[in-house]
């Protein structure tokens, strides 16, 4: 899955976090560090890379110290549609950009023959 999330663009930081998110349940920061054998300050940053993707929740503690922040994804189904419009829409601007470039040259889409 690592591999099929970095194919999509996102670094192999971000796609280990998003392997373990995907299952659609909250996780502690501290789950996340474990299952994805990265250190804290990765996971932290890391969260805050994909922030557009997940939400954060809040655990009062009963002893003394932070709360904790669980993170879930937001929808599986809006991050599958927000990986799609990251990769589609800036190839549809390139592939409108060379059109636009023929088009100011003068040189006309090529024929492949068929």
């Amino acid at each position: 899955m690592i591999e099929h999330l970095q194919k999509l663009g996102f670094n192999y930081s971000q796609s280990k976090v998003i392997s373990i998110l995907l299952d659609g349940q909250w996780h502690t920061r501290r789950e996340l560090e474990r299952g994805s054998d990265l250190c804290q300050p990765v996971v932290s940053l890391t969260l805050k890379s994909i922030c557009d993707y997940i939400e954060v929740g809040r655990i009062e503690t009963v002893t003394k110290g932070a709360s904790m922040k669980p993170v879930r994804i937001k929808s599986i189904d809006e991050f599958f549609r927000g990986a799609h419009a990251k990769i589609y829409y800036p190839y549809v601007d390139a592939s409108n950009a060379i059109k636009e470039l023929r088009d100011l040259t003068g040189h006309p889409p090529h024929d492949n023959g068929s």
